[in-house]
């Protein structure tokens, strides 16, 4: 995608959406970008770590690149269309070998910090029963 300065950046397209009501009706991409954030230890230490910055983005400032399959990106309902998913997966960036690659969210959760995509029950149930998978501390959905 091409920032507002004229910058070209590599971002990851996780859904897309047709605006609605007095736009024009365009196509937005949502899209992530792990950036280095600094986490402040004891001793005024500080301590690189990766940061997913989430946004929307207008279409014409979008390129998809060539060889990429995108038939997989949801589409999602135009904002004010639809009520929000009942739940939702959360990719954990760089999880260690004994932690969790998802976590489950209730569908109105704000604690998720990686990219996230709604869910129908039974993909929460197949991530579930994968083993790989850990329930918000925050919003505390079911089991």
């Amino acid at each position: 995608m091409v920032l507002p300065d004229g910058q070209q950046v590599y971002a990851v397209v996780h859904a897309r959406r047709r605006e609605s009501g007095l736009g024009d009706g365009g196509w937005w991409y949502r899209l992530t970008l792990p950036l280095w954030s600094a986490t402040h230890l004891p001793g005024d230490r500080l301590l690189a770590e990766p940061f997913t910055v989430e946004w929307w983005a207008p279409a014409h400032v979008c390129t998809p690149l060539k060889g990429q399959d995108y038939d997989e990106v949801v589409t999602e309902p135009a904002q004010g269309t639809a009520a929000r998913p009942r739940w939702v997966l959360e990719d954990v960036l760089n999880p260690s070998p004994d932690a969790p690659e998802l976590v489950v969210h209730r569908g109105d959760c704000a604690a998720g910090q990686g990219p996230l995509r709604p869910a129908t029950a039974e993909q929460v149930r197949e991530a579930a029963a994968s083993g790989r998978t850990a329930r918000c501390s925050i919003c505390s959905p079911p089991t």
